[in-house]
């Protein structure tokens, strides 16, 4: 993830879709990359990034269902 996405800073990777969650409610996205965006348990992620406006990619080889990345402060 941090090379695919140009991540500096591990932190700003969280795994899962109780971490992808958080991320989409209460900090300030990135992007959001789902396994299968067909699964039931991502449609809430989805619906969060597309009225968030943040765009999700699909990675079917992902270890996890969803996983979110933080954009950096230092970049905004």
């Amino acid at each position: 993830m941090k090379k695919r996405f140009g991540v500096r800073d591990e932190n700003l990777i969280k795994p899962g879709i109780g971490e992808a969650t958080r991320v989409l409610l209460r900090r300030i996205p990135e992007r959001l990359i789902v396994r299968d965006p067909t699964v039931p348990d991502v449609a809430h992620l989805l619906q969060l990034a597309q009225e968030k406006q943040i765009h999700y990619d699909t990675d079917s080889a992902l270890p996890y269902h969803a996983v979110s990345l933080i954009k950096s402060l230092s970049l905004c």
